[in-house]
């Protein structure tokens, strides 16, 4: 597991935790930011397996893009588990997709 995450400007620290200690609405992980102190990336140890792991990263991960881009949705959980789950299923279905993606990217 990666320790750092960028978004736009934000550093995110990415933690493996026990368990998630709040009211979050996905008891596998947990993003938040504070101006003072940065952000964090909170993923719970036990995931049940890969796949279901990269889907909570991604549905954490699009949280922290929601945050920096200022978007504001009644139905954010609702998106952000729709948009991470397609993202997650696309990824994992179609791998030269990711790996075109990484080269592109350099």
């Amino acid at each position: 597991m990666f320790k750092k995450l960028k978004v736009g400007p934000n550093l995110y620290t990415v933690r493996r935790v026990a368990a998630i200690e709040n009211d979050s609405c996905n008891p596998d992980g947990q993003w938040s930011f504070d101006t003072k102190v940065g952000g964090l990336l909170q993923i719970k140890n036990d995931i049940e397996n890969d796949v279901v792991e990269a889907e909570v990263v991604t549905h954490e991960v699009l949280h922290a893009l929601f945050y920096h881009f200022n978007i504001e949705q009644d139905n954010e959980e609702h998106l952000v588990q729709t948009l991470a789950h397609g993202l997650t299923m696309v990824m994992k279905d179609n791998p030269r997709y990711l790996a075109y993606l990484t080269e592109k990217l350099k």
